[in-house]
């Protein structure tokens, strides 16, 4: 869908360095060199459509929409990237801070410990129970597999109606398994969106969109 803005009632549609402008402007928070090759990477691919014969704006249009392009690439950097860039110091610490900071070492590290651990917990949780459900269905797997074969065993060699009723067991567990597979599969693909969700918006706090 071609990237345009409403404004007052009417469409407006971008000149090349207003698109990047905007795309640069969204991107403040990453790496510069990350920055640098996002701007250039979009810059030739806008003049290359210009070269097979679209007008500027079209060309631009062509891109798509900025948010879109904007979840696309920080969805694409290493959220330590993000924090090694917003959290290392821009200029060089003056004495008098760098003595503030180690005497609130005590302070500001368990802190920074305890929200680490807090964070890694929750993820732990919750991809604890998605394995949960998985052994389910492989314990369901292997029952399966031992009652039918031992149920085939028994009937022949031993008890008909022994037999029967371990396939019969078999078979249920079988059943259940392919109920669980689909369960587990479910649950696993909204964990996955879930915790890409969570990791996104995480990330979003360290840069500064700047789209209007």
């Amino acid at each position: 869908m071609p990237f345009t803005t409403l404004y007052t009632g009417r469409v407006i549609r971008l000149t090349k360095k207003e698109f990047l402008h905007r795309l640069e402007k969204g991107l403040k928070g990453i790496p510069k060199s990350e920055l640098d090759e996002r701007i250039e990477f979009y810059n030739e691919a806008i003049d290359d459509r210009i070269d097979e014969g679209l007008s500027e704006s079209d060309a631009v249009a062509d891109m798509g929409s900025i948010d879109d392009i904007l979840k696309q690439i920080l969805s694409e950097i290493p959220l330590s990237k993000l924090i090694y860039e917003n959290v290392r110091p821009k200029r060089q610490m003056k004495p008098v801070e760098t003595v503030l900071l180690i005497l609130g070492f005590p302070v500001w590290f368990p802190l920074l410990i305890s929200a680490a651990a807090v964070i890694l917990s929750l993820f732990a949780s919750l991809w604890s129970v998605i394995i949960s459900f998985w052994v389910v269905f492989v314990s369901l797997i292997a029952y399966s597999i031992a009652a039918l074969i031992a149920g085939i065993g028994i009937t022949l060699s031993a008890s008909t109606s022994v037999g029967l009723a371990v396939l019969s067991s078999g078979l249920i567990s079988l059943g259940l398994s392919i109920f669980t597979f689909f369960g587990c599969k479910a649950i696993s693909h909204g964990t996955v969106k879930l915790t890409k969700s969570l990791v996104f918006k995480f990330k979003s706090q360290f840069i500064k969109k700047g789209v209007a």
